[in-house]
């Protein structure tokens, strides 16, 4: 067995050949793991995890905001608008966008412009452009959100599907519950049920419980999925 390998953070940027800043950017923007390391310790992470994460090479980073994924362009790309798109980054659904900080937004508004940086915070000041002390939002990290859309968006949608799928079987199966309590089989159900030595038996437990009230039994998927509903 090849033994674990723990890298610390000079070592994992050094594997891939990133500066410190660079780093703690993956690391906020989720381009890394969080480290494999018990909580309160020096942070490390597992080489295998890593290689298994990432595939051995890191995410490329923007060299410029330029590059980044426009909100519009994003919300374009999701077929949503832009209220729906900041509504998803909200709930966690959709990787959030790139923050540059006060000094990249005010050297990418000077290129822009075409102007030094003390005339750029005098324009601040005298409130002909925005105040920048905030970073502004550039985009999506186009490394980002291909990871996501190969990996962390069918992970939610299968997460969604599964809940409209348990929502919609719950009250079918309260409904023959109820009605194998008026047959006063119920408890006697619920016993087999709970002693049931495992999942196999419990399928079947769960389609007598649909057949013996004479309710359209589920497909077995779903009487798969009953069996969250019901431990």
């Amino acid at each position: 067995m090849t033994p674990i390998r723990w890298l610390t953070s000079e070592d994992v940027m050094e594997r891939y050949n990133v500066s410190r800043q660079t780093f703690h950017r993956w690391r906020r923007n989720n381009q890394l793991p969080p480290p494999h390391s018990k909580p309160g310790t020096k942070p490390q992470w597992r080489e295998d995890l890593l290689d298994a994460f990432d595939g051995g090479t890191a995410p490329a980073a923007p060299a410029s905001p330029a590059e980044l994924i426009s909100i519009c362009d994003m919300a374009a790309r999701l077929k949503v608008n832009e209220i729906q798109l900041w509504q998803q980054i909200d709930a966690g659904l959709v990787p959030k966008p790139v923050t540059l900080d006060a000094t990249a937004t005010r050297r990418t508004v000077c290129a822009a412009l075409n102007i030094s940086e003390q005339t750029c915070l005098s324009m601040e000041q005298a409130g002909e452009l925005p105040d920048f002390s905030e970073g502004t939002i550039a985009g999506f990290d186009p490394g980002i959100i291909g990871r996501w859309e190969s990996l962390g968006r069918p992970a939610v949608a299968k997460m969604q599907d599964v809940a409209a799928v348990a929502a919609r079987l719950r009250p079918l199966l309260i409904e023959a519950m109820k009605k194998l309590e008026a047959q006063d089989a119920l408890v006697d159900w619920l016993r087999a049920y709970g002693s049931a030595p495992n999942a196999t038996e419990k399928m079947i437990l769960a389609r007598q419980l649909f057949v013996s009230t004479g309710m359209a039994v589920p497909t077995d998927a779903e009487l798969q999925m009953l069996g969250s509903l019901l431990n």
